[in-house]
C-alpha cells in the first residue's frame, strides 16, 4: 500500500494576504467611482512581511491606515489582520498584598485648642487591585479565515464610519468648488 494518499488536499489556486488585499483596494476604488483609492504599503524585516492597507482621497490629498496584516517571509498563512473590528480584549487582574505598619494621624479640635496624636497600628494588610487590558489579534491559517476576518473588518461599522466621512468631506469640497465657479 502507497502512503501517497496521506496528504491532505492541497488548493493550487490558493491566494495570498497581498493579492487578496488588492482586490479589495481596487474594489473600493471602484465602488466609490474612483473618489476614494486604496492600496498595500508592505515591508520586509526580521523574518516578517507587514502590509498596511491604506485608504487615500485624492481630492483632499489626505491618506488613512485602515489596518494592518502580517505574516511570515517565507509563508503567506498564518497572517494576523491587526483592526479593530477583529480584536479580542481580555481584562487581567491582578492583586498585591502589602503588610506593615502605617501610621494614622488623629486630630482633635476642642473649643479653639487644637491637639494631633501620632500613633502606629500594628501590622495591617492592604490589598490593591490593578487591571491590565491585553488586546490579541487572530491568526488566519488559509484564505478562507483570512477573507472572513477582512470581511469583518472592512464591514465594520468604524470602517464604514471612515469611509462615509471622507466621502461627505470630498462631496462638501465639491459643493464648494462649484458655487465657487458660479
Amino acid at each position: 500500500m502507497s502512503d501517497a494518499g496521506l496528504w491532505p488536499s492541497l488548493d493550487l489556486e490558493t491566494r495570498t494576504p497581498l493579492e487578496l488585499l488588492q482586490e479589495q483596494a481596487e474594489a473600493l476604488g471602484a465602488r466609490t467611482a474612483g473618489h476614494l483609492k486604496g492600496h498595500i504599503e508592505g515591508t520586509e524585516d526580521d523574518g516578517s512581511v507587514k502590509l498596511e492597507f491604506v485608504v487615500e482621497a485624492p481630492s483632499l490629498d489626505y491618506r488613512h491606515i485602515l489596518f494592518r496584516v502580517e505574516h511570515g517571509a517565507e509563508l503567506s498563512f498564518p497572517a494576523v489582520a491587526i483592526a479593530e473590528p477583529v480584536a479580542k480584549v481580555v481584562k487581567e487582574e491582578e492583586e498585591d498584598t502589602f503588610l506593615g505598619d502605617r501610621v494614622v494621624e488623629e486630630e482633635i479640635v476642642h473649643e479653639g485648642a487644637r491637639s494631633v496624636f501620632g500613633f502606629t497600628r500594628g501590622p495591617t494588610t492592604t490589598r490593591i487591585k490593578r487591571y491590565r487590558k491585553r488586546v490579541t489579534y487572530p491568526n488566519a491559517h488559509s484564505e478562507e479565515e483570512f477573507l472572513s476576518y477582512l470581511r469583518k473588518i472592512l464591514q465594520a461599522p468604524s470602517t464604514t464610519a471612515v469611509l462615509n466621512s471622507l466621502l461627505a468631506r470630498i462631496r462638501a469640497r465639491g459643493s464648494e468648488r462649484s458655487s465657487e465657479a458660479d
